[in-house]
């Protein structure tokens, strides 16, 4: 993976860096339809060898599989590593394409369609995890109309404290969660999910690699 540009520090950016972080979610979307078009996300493989009525796996299984499972990694200039399951896979980035300014750096697919994460490197959170937190809720709410916001809270990831959204679309039922990662002072980082209705074992999965989460290089 080629190594990915340090944002600048300072106000210079433009819009706000907390205001990127709070309507990333919009490329998401954008980037979801992109990929279905092309092929990398949508349609059942049936590649991860798991039968139609088999049992949603439990914490603790899905924990053991993380544990003996692959690594997701960033490059040297945005080091993080996030453990994942056997049943997805990564996404090549230039093949991540959104109309945000700041394209994910690294993604994953679930083997059969039904889910798909991108990790973001972004610049600082002005105000800490409190003033996102704050603010997330009204700024969601307000750009995607058809929101039903689940929870907003903050969680403890591998590499600290982190914010954590989830929601639901009552127009195409999907499910959709954002993980926001502060680093320094000078950046943080976003990890969008998106899940098909209906998904079943990719809520369990995707719960137990957000929690793995860290900004330290891979060991």
């Amino acid at each position: 993976m080629a190594d990915a540009p340090l944002p600048p520090a300072g106000p210079s950016r433009g819009r706000s860096n907390l205001s990127k972080v709070l309507v990333a979610v919009a490329a998401v979307a954008a980037l979801v339809v992109i990929l279905l078009v092309s092929g990398v996300v949508g349609g059942s493989d049936d590649d991860d060898g798991k039968a139609a009525d088999e049992t949603v796996p439990t914490a603790d299984q899905v924990a053991q599989e993380l544990r003996d499972g692959k690594i997701l990694t960033g490059s040297r200039q945005a080091p993080f590593a996030m453990r994942f399951t056997d049943d997805w896979v990564q996404v090549a980035p230039a093949d991540l394409r959104t109309s945000d300014d700041d394209p994910p750096i690294a993604g994953l697919r679930r083997s059969d369609g039904s889910g798909l994460l991108t990790v973001t490197l972004r610049g600082p959170i002005r105000g800490g995890i409190g003033t996102v937190e704050k603010e997330l809720p009204a700024e969601l709410e307000r750009r995607i109309p058809d929101i039903q916001l689940q929870r907003v809270r903050r969680i403890q990831v591998a590499a600290g404290p982190a914010l954590y959204a989830l929601w639901t679309r009552k127009k195409t039922g999907a499910v959709q969660s954002q993980l926001i990662v502060p680093v320094s002072n000078r950046r943080s980082f976003t990890v969008d999910v998106l899940l098909q209705p209906g998904a079943k074992d990719a809520p369990v999965e995707v719960g137990a690699m957000l929690r793995t989460f860290d900004t330290a290089p891979a060991t």
